[in-house]
């Protein structure tokens, strides 16, 4: 599974995912300050799972469906500290779950995900 870090995605857990072997690339290294559907592009052209904080992606993706077939991630808290999110992410990729075509909200408690 293939993975994209949104701007807003720390850059310590990022790092962190990558280092174990994740194919995951982030907006940051590629071109900062894309707009959020350039963003959206550029995640489907690469068959790339979204990662992000932002809410507005949800939005887009259900106005753009086919943009949105490779899943967005939402995570759903404020980090406490900047590992935070892959030690959660880490936990959910263990679950086997499939991100395609869905948008998986997840808070520290909870995932949840809806078929777009």
């Amino acid at each position: 599974m293939k993975f994209l870090a949104d701007e807003n995605f720390p850059l310590d857990s990022y790092k962190a995912l990558k280092s174990e072997g994740l194919d995951i690339k982030s907006v940051v290294e590629i071109s900062p300050g894309l707009t959020d559907k350039k963003v959206l592009s550029f995640a489907f052209r690469e068959g790339r799972t979204l990662l992000t904080f932002d809410k507005g992606f949800g939005k887009l993706a259900l106005l753009k469906r086919k943009l949105s077939r490779n899943g967005i991630i939402l995570l759903r808290f404020s980090p406490s500290h900047p590992m935070e999110p892959y030690e959660i992410l880490k936990k959910v990729f263990q679950k086997g779950l499939d991100f395609k075509g869905k948008i998986t909200v997840i808070t520290r408690e909870t995932i949840r995900q809806r078929s777009f």
